[in-house]
């Protein structure tokens, strides 16, 4: 019989249990993440956030476990089992274990319950058996949930820092393998993710699939969402979503999501527009970079690649400038490498006490930073979007829509968007100007 790591049996009696199926995980619906067999590891996606995971083929149907190695601790990521998985976010998993800078903390929901250390080498079992959850750190109780499991119950995982990854996960117990080895699992792969027709109050989302698969576009003024566009159920290949009844001179974030006949889900990483208005600009792009110094510019992104690691000898400037109000906004990716963003007039190099009016990011802080002047801070999450903006002759910085700082020196025109870059892989994302 299949013992518990408590002694128990698998069936939770006396009597001695089938002979259970143990298998090495196959992973689907695989969103930003690469799978190895029957390990997986976050590729892309937004450094920090859980925008990035995937699901067993396999599912348990009444009683079982999943198993798992910890390869490091120095990244986050969520693993357990749910019953049933619509996305890649930590809260929807029912049991999870989340591991992370040297912990590992009993999650169920994202609702915490339990911690034990974790290190590399570690080997975390959940347990679904008798109507109980247990979690296990290397064969020892960690802890015993008062949640009855239903059923069927898939591995699932949530990972938020690139890099993170599940390791020689395996399956086991009374098994629905997912219809043999001829059935499809591999997920539509989404590519040419762009808007257009961005007006005051509407835009046009396109993709293309490498199979035919349905459309649908998930969007909101944060990384969170909160909107959707019904599912259109047509099979294709090219994909076109139409916004509508949204604010004026606002940055939306959307993804976009397509499952194919088989049912397999794939999910895009983050992309934002802005739409239109007067008042604070009345035409928003893109910045183009320009002057580019130890840095490499990726559409509207900017990332320190050279230089010294630590000093401000890294940057660029917008080709655009603002000559009235307007604004430059971007979006935190990561909170650990230091950068200072924002507005001048004119830059003569990459020396962040240039910039007339900035934020300066990094270390889970960001900070109004003029002239190299201390102003106001607040913290900063990945996902956080930043503003300043020129509104009637004052100048205004915001956090995620909301006024951290009024400046009280009033901007000299025209400016232009300036960057100070002082860690190496330091991040100015999606950088928009308005006009």
């Amino acid at each position: 019989k299949l013992n518990g790591a408590d002694g128990s049996d698998f069936m939770g009696s006396g009597e001695p249990a089938p002979t259970p199926t143990v298998e090495n995980v196959v992973w689907t619906s695989i969103v930003n993440a690469t799978a190895t067999g029957n390990s997986l590891q976050k590729t892309s996606g937004c450094n920090g956030c859980d925008d990035a995971g995937a699901i067993s083929l396999q599912k348990i149907t009444s009683g079982g476990y999943v198993e798992f190695t910890v390869s490091e601790t120095g990244t986050l990521r969520y693993v357990g089992l749910s019953n049933g998985s619509f996305s890649t976010g930590a809260t929807e998993i029912d049991f999870a274990i989340a591991i992370g800078w040297g912990w590992a903390e009993v999650r169920e929901n994202g609702a915490f319950r339990a911690n034990t250390t974790a290190v590399a080498g570690d080997l975390f079992r959940i347990l679904a058996e008798a109507g109980m959850v247990k979690y296990y750190k290397n064969g020892a109780l960690v802890y015993l949930s008062a949640v009855a499991p239903a059923y069927p119950l898939v591995l699932d995982t949530s990972l938020f820092n690139v890099g993170a990854a599940v390791n020689n996960a395996v399956i086991a117990g009374t098994l629905d393998s997912g219809g043999g080895s001829g059935s499809d699992t591999t997920a539509p792969v989404i590519s040419n993710v762009a808007s257009s027709s961005v007006s005051s109050n509407g835009a046009t989302i396109t993709w293309t699939t490498n199979e035919p698969s349905d459309s649908q576009v998930e969007y909101g003024t944060t990384t969170a969402y909160g909107n959707s566009t019904p599912l259109d159920p047509s099979l294709v290949t090219s994909h076109t979503q139409t916004l509508s009844a949204l604010a004026s001179n606002t940055v939306y974030h959307y993804r976009v999501r397509s499952s194919d006949a088989a049912g397999n889900l794939a999910v895009s990483g983050d992309f934002t527009f802005a739409t239109t208005g007067s008042g604070t600009g009345t035409t928003v792009e893109n910045v183009i970079w320009t002057d580019i110094v130890n840095a490499t510019a990726t559409g509207n992104s900017l990332t320190k690649t050279y230089g010294c690691d630590g000093c401000d000898d890294a940057g660029a400037v917008s080709q655009q400038q603002i000559t009235g109000d307007g604004y430059v906004e971007f979006t935190v990716t990561e909170t650990d490498l230091l950068r200072y963003v924002g507005l001048s007039n004119g830059s003569s190099g990459t020396g962040y006490s240039e910039i007339d009016y900035a934020f300066a990011v990094g270390f889970g802080w960001v900070e109004v930073r003029e002239n190299g002047i201390y102003r106001a801070n607040a913290g900063i999450a990945a996902g956080d979007v930043l503003r300043i903006a020129v509104e009637s002759g004052v100048v205004n910085y915001y956090i995620n829509g909301s006024l951290l700082y009024r400046s009280a020196v009033a901007p000299l025109l025209p400016l232009v968007v300036d960057s100070s870059l002082f860690s190496l892989n330091a991040t100015v994302s999606n950088a928009l100007i308005a006009y």
